[in-house]
């Protein structure tokens, strides 16, 4: 028998009189938990992509704490419009089509979560790659309360 055999055999031991069902419980409601912001991360992504400012400005809380880092500046706001209008906009403008998603990628850091994503721009410079990573808390209705977002900025791709 292996150490790791004999390590297993002493969890089963030591769980076997432990309610099993109380543990899978609160495995499920973290489960959910994480679904229930995975799909808030992915909806931002995709909102942010299509740049629906009716979708994003219903993302978020009423009262919402965002930050953000691009190359170059510090951006800060306090209301869905805020967030909407003075930061995201700002970073993708109208002569930024967002052609693509690349990548999005929900997670969780603790009690924090997360969002990666990847997008295609093209606007009159060319084509870029942008990749951000943002951190975010839900409120009970699942609203963005709070977001730290950084940016890698807008990086040069080849020509097709």
């Amino acid at each position: 028998m292996t150490d790791r055999q004999a390590g297993a055999g002493l969890d089963q031991q030591a769980g076997a009189g432990l309610d099993q069902r109380a543990g899978a419980g609160l495995d499920q409601q973290a489960d959910t938990e994480l679904e229930d912001a995975a799909r808030t991360g992915r909806r931002f992504v995709r909102s942010l992509a299509d740049k629906d400012e009716q979708a994003l400005v219903g993302l978020f809380a009423e009262r919402v704490s965002f930050r953000g880092l691009t190359p170059g500046r510090f951006w800060e706001a306090q209301s869905p419009e805020q967030v909407v209008h003075d930061v995201l906009f700002q970073w993708f403008e109208p002569s930024d089509v967002i052609e693509s998603v690349e990548q999005v990628e929900p997670g969780r850091v603790a009690d924090l979560y997360r969002v990666d994503y990847r997008l295609t721009v093209r606007n009159p410079g060319g084509r870029y790659a942008v990749e951000q990573r943002a951190y975010f808390d839900v409120d009970e209705q699942g609203r963005i309360s709070r977001m730290q977002a950084i940016c890698g900025g807008f990086r040069p791709l080849a020509q097709p």
